[in-house]
């Protein structure tokens, strides 16, 4: 019986060591991974730009590649400042990031550091709906998550599962109870930690965790609706309204633009803006004003350079006045 023990506690600690040097090097190279990772390495000084400034208005654009090619920061806080407004203009730009990586992020990278931005700024795009969330955040997710995260995540989970198994006259039994499953989560979080690796990663969970695909499929569908025939669900808006109530906590105001993506032109489409006015949010749609061609956004959705500046000198009169209309107005 001791020989066993001796054995399990080997194992376990070369485990241990083996977690703990792949995380170190995680940690070393997370830069050079993908732009997903440059971005969240940035994510703290970005933080301290914020909770630093105090000349002014600060505005954190919590983007996506549409918003990363589709508004110049420096410019639009260039013609803020030109318009009397002294603004910060920081824009955390990341690949895919629609509003349930948007919540975590602005939670863990900003909040949790003290940098309450006064203003976030929201872009959304025919592929960046607020009510869903696209399958290739996954990755993108995790990295912005924190373990303490992890039990709200399974609740909602686990409650669009039980919705969606009774909608379709399945067992309604929650499918991410079982332990292996939230085993596949801690060890998807370990894993994804420090940066974007999709591929590694997936092959990893889906040889080493069984029941894999069934939980990421649960953990997609907890905010998507791109299911059909039977298992066709309404879009859900939990995150979003997390979204809300974590920065009217914090006193911060939450500003959606409409891009000028095809086929939306600019223009927020119903359900995202029946949801912005639930959540008491600003909507811009400054693009709508303008006429876009496929010269200026050669796929459809996101803008060359030239287009970009278009947008951003549209979007800075109209953010002007919102950020006016929010502010108290000035002691005699």
């Amino acid at each position: 019986m001791r020989a066993v023990w001796r054995e399990a506690v080997v194992s376990a600690a070369v485990v241990a060591a083996i977690v703990g040097a792949v995380d170190l090097g995680f940690r070393a190279i997370v830069p050079s991974l993908s732009a997903n990772s440059r971005t969240l390495a940035a994510a703290p000084a970005r933080a301290e730009a914020i909770r630093g400034y105090a000349d002014g208005p600060t505005v954190l654009v919590l983007g996506n590649s549409i918003s990363g090619e589709g508004i110049a920061a420096d410019r639009l806080q260039n013609a803020l400042r030109a318009a009397d407004v002294a603004a910060l203009v920081v824009h955390q730009p990341a690949d895919t990031t629609v509003a349930r990586d948007w919540y975590y992020e602005l939670t863990n990278q900003f909040f949790a550091h003290g940098a309450v931005p006064d203003f976030v700024v929201l872009p959304v795009g025919d592929a960046h709906p607020l009510t869903r969330v696209n399958e290739r955040t996954e990755d993108l997710l995790f990295s912005f998550l924190r373990w303490h995260d992890l039990p709200q995540l399974f609740r909602i989970s686990e409650q669009a599962a039980h919705d969606r198994a009774i909608a379709s006259g399945r067992d309604p039994t929650p499918r991410t109870e079982l332990f292996e499953d939230r085993a596949g989560v801690a060890l998807a979080k370990g894993l994804t930690l420090y940066g974007f690796r999709g591929r590694l990663q997936k092959r990893v969970l889906v040889t080493a965790v069984p029941r894999y695909e069934e939980l990421r499929l649960a953990m997609r569908d907890a905010n998507t609706s791109t299911a059909t025939g039977e298992d066709a669900v309404s879009a859900d808006p939990t995150w979003a309204r997390l979204l809300a109530e974590a920065a009217r906590a914090a006193g911060t105001r939450v500003i959606v633009v409409a891009m000028p993506t095809e086929p939306i032109e600019g223009q927020l489409p119903a359900e995202d803006r029946a949801l912005a006015d639930e959540n008491g949010w600003t909507v811009l749609e400054p693009a709508a004003t303008a006429t876009w061609t496929r010269e200026d956004r050669p796929d459809g959705l996101h803008l060359t350079p030239e287009a970009r500046d278009r947008l951003t000198d549209l979007l800075a009169p109209a953010l002007v006045d919102a950020i006016r209309a929010a502010s108290p107005p000035p002691t005699p």
